[in-house]
């Protein structure tokens, strides 16, 4: 049954009336037309998104200020890391008013933001996107090559309650069961050890898990705020979205696949740790050539931060100055390790030191 008003917290499968949007769309269309209306409502200056490349691995970012643009990147998808919050903090004018899809970590480079006064809440509509993972391009496409397959037939990447689906375009399908397959070397090791796959944190949630039979033109969408949920009203209530409560057993379903890629999570971290403890670190940390590379890549870390520490410290304070600064900061995105330059895993490092610290309650 059709529901015409949604709660804070409400489970719903949603999808556009607008039938050639849902057709372009990879899901129901929610996400392009949240952006849509916002634009045309003048609810928001502006939106920050990602356009997809030739494929799932080429995406990348675009600033769009007219409704008509966003039919440009519906149905976009992108496996490959592209820090929007990075892009909100650097170039977002004080007082404009934006509205950007955002992965859970990206979710907490924003809330940092927010917390620390660099960005106001109010300002920025969060359309939050589940996230099962992304890939490093070039070991994914190597992995596909000793499945003979060319990364640039891959047409999407979804992430199943026990296994990956990996579609081309000639619309064959196959299927990869986690942590038994080369393509697992695909993932990035930030994204391996991630616990953190739903926002919580954004205005309205959306995905796909949890979706069964008959509902696959749908979004799995999720009100997070009360500026999200008034939002999707609005747009019920305008004829632009069509929603119906998720059953219990879609919600059972979505459990299910959050849980399991959060079992599969544990053990890369648990062995991400080990291989970490039976590491050199002094070797380790000794490789740093201080280019700044991970700092500028940092979604929380500011140009001007960056300069001073560049000008004013040493090899061997850097380098504990970017684990200790970043302990109670870093949102784990992994974009430091993406970018070193000498393998150099800082976020890692901290993860280890937070889960040891953990452990003992200190």
């Amino acid at each position: 049954m059709k529901v015409r008003k949604t709660v804070v917290g409400g489970h719903y499968y949603v999808r556009s009336t607008n039938k050639e949007l849902v057709k372009k769309a990879t899901l129901g269309g929610v996400v392009p037309e949240l952006m849509k209306y916002l634009l045309a409502k003048g609810i928001v200056d502006a939106v920050i998104t990602v356009k997809s490349g030739p494929t799932p691995l080429g995406g990348k970012p675009v600033f769009i200020t007219k409704p008509k643009e966003v039919d440009e990147v519906a149905g976009s998808v992108s496996y490959a890391p592209i820090n929007l919050a990075k892009l909100l903090r650097d170039y977002v004018r004080p007082g404009e008013k934006v509205a950007v899809t955002v992965k859970p970590c990206e979710e907490r480079a924003v809330k940092y933001l927010v917390d620390t006064g660099k960005l106001r809440r109010e300002d920025v509509f969060l359309i939050g996107l589940n996230c099962g993972g992304l890939f490093n391009p070039f070991l994914l496409t190597e992995a596909l090559r000793k499945r003979e397959v060319n990364v640039g037939e891959v047409k999407d990447i979804r992430f199943e309650k026990d296994h990956l689906e990996v579609a081309l375009k000639d619309g064959s399908i196959f299927k990869v069961r986690y942590m038994k397959d080369a393509i697992s070397k695909g993932y990035r090791p930030a994204c391996l050890r991630c616990l953190n796959h739903v926002p919580t944190y954004s205005d309205v949630a959306c995905g796909y898990w949890g979706l069964l039979p008959g509902y696959e033109g749908y979004t799995y969408t999720i009100p997070l705020t009360a500026w999200g949920a008034e939002i999707l009203n609005r747009m019920i209530d305008d004829g632009v979205l069509e929603a119906v409560e998720v059953p219990p057993e879609g919600k059972s379903l979505r459990r299910e696949v959050v849980s399991f890629i959060n079992f599969v999570a544990e053990i890369s971290r648990e062995a991400q740790f080990k291989e970490l403890d039976k590491s050199n670190i002094e070797e380790m940390l000794s490789r740093c050539i201080m280019c700044l590379e991970c700092w500028h890549a940092c979604p929380i870390r500011s140009e001007k931060e960056v300069l001073v520490w560049r000008e004013e410290t040493s090899p061997v304070i850097w380098q504990i100055s970017t684990v200790t600064y970043m302990y109670d900061k870093c949102i784990e995105c992994g974009s430091c390790e993406d970018v070193c330059p000498v393998n150099i895993p800082f976020a890692l490092l901290v993860q280890r030191i937070k889960a040891l610290r953990d452990r003992l309650g200190v």
